[in-house]
């Protein structure tokens, strides 16, 4: 048996063709991860995933995070702060917060908005806090309290920049209402001692960038495949407990509708990432197996269906008891009951099918 190919040879390989040249940016300024050539990296599907967006397309970006822009910038990759006004390098470390993908628009009044994309592909979380990890935090207690940097941001050894400096997350993040997290979404300390840590620092670059003059809205956005739950999840913690002002919001963005603003759609981008962005619909077949009533997908984290002519009744009963369940309980129930009202199956599909091309696509194959 063959073993599966985990890394490509090489740059023009590890991303689309459209992607090739952002790739050799990033690399001639020393910022291409150390595994950008792995099957999985997320650098790599950042680049394949942004990079071949035409102004149209950064547009339609825009539009989906709720930003209405007339005039844009072309993707801009691993951006980070040059002049470092959060404060984060030190003699310990040079690091500073790099964002995945940075985009740049104008809208009609001449108002400057800027997107912070966080691109995730295998990753199960976000970044979590180096000092709480780290030997030398003398202060510790501070991170087993609850709060925003323990509520105590004078001892806080992040913020102290494990002891060479003074990071200004918290000043950046004054304005924003903090609202303590659910007892099952507690990490049963700091707020952001675990996978909070990453997006807050996002977070606090936008409102950096709000303050210091740079853009007038900013929004930092995670962007994953639709079927990411794992991600998903943790990025609707964070956003529980960190709320949208006026200038900085948050908000979600599926890799398959950045995909589909492609000048080929999407096609070479899905063939490429097929096994990531494949999905499942749920088939709610006649109590007899014998005919398709109707299908239903989750899209942008909602579920949504297509049914065939004359099954009125078949699509109420199926929104009573598919809408917010666990669709894999629905096949494990069939069909032992009996008599039994519904028959449900699965089947894969595409990123960007709707339930009515599967239906269709389905119904052919099946009964042609």
């Amino acid at each position: 048996m063959s073993r599966p190919i985990l890394f490509h040879p090489d740059d023009a390989a590890a991303v689309l063709p459209g992607a090739l040249s952002a790739l050799t940016d990033i690399r001639s300024r020393g910022l291409a991860h150390r595994y950008v050539h792995h099957v999985r990296s997320s650098q790599a599907f950042a680049l394949s995933l942004f990079a071949p967006l035409d102004d149209d397309g950064v547009r339609t970006v825009f539009a989906h995070l709720g930003h209405v822009v007339e005039k844009v910038e072309a993707p801009f990759f691993e951006y980070e702060d040059t002049l470092d006004r959060l404060a984060e390098a030190s003699k310990r470390s040079p690091h500073r917060t790099q964002v995945d993908v940075l985009l740049r628009g104008t809208t009609e009044d001449g108002r400057r908005v800027a997107a912070l994309i966080e691109v995730k592909l295998g990753e199960p979380n976000f970044g979590t806090c180096s000092a709480f990890a780290s030997p030398e935090n003398t202060d510790r207690d501070v991170c087993g309290q609850p709060g925003l940097f323990g509520s105590d941001p004078g001892r806080c050894f992040q913020l102290n920049n494990h002891g060479y400096g003074h990071r200004r997350y918290a000043e950046y993040l004054t304005g924003v209402e903090l609202i303590p997290p659910s007892p099952r979404a507690d990490d049963g300390g700091c707020w952001v001692r675990a996978g909070r840590s990453q997006p807050m620092r996002n977070l606090a670059l936008a409102h950096m960038l709000v303050a210091e003059g740079e853009a007038e809205e900013v929004v930092f956005a995670l962007c994953a495949p639709d079927q990411h739950d794992a991600m998903w999840r943790r990025f609707a913690e964070f956003r529980a407990v960190f709320s949208d002002t006026e200038a900085a919001t948050s908000r979600e963005l599926r890799a398959e509708t950045v995909a589909r603003q492609h000048p080929d759609g999407g096609t070479a981008f899905t063939r490429r990432y097929l096994p990531a962005l494949s999905d499942t619909a749920l088939l709610h077949l006649s109590t007899d197996g014998s005919t398709l009533l109707g299908v239903w997908l989750r899209r942008g984290g909602h579920p949504t269906s297509y049914y065939d002519v004359n099954t009125d009744d078949d699509a109420r009963y199926a929104e009573m008891v598919v809408v917010g369940k666990n669709w894999e309980s629905l096949l494990e129930r069939l069909p032992q009951a009996s008599p039994y009202v519904a028959w449900w199956e699965k089947t894969s599909c595409g990123p960007v099918e709707s339930a009515a091309d599967v239906f269709h696509r389905v119904n052919g194959a099946l009964w042609p």
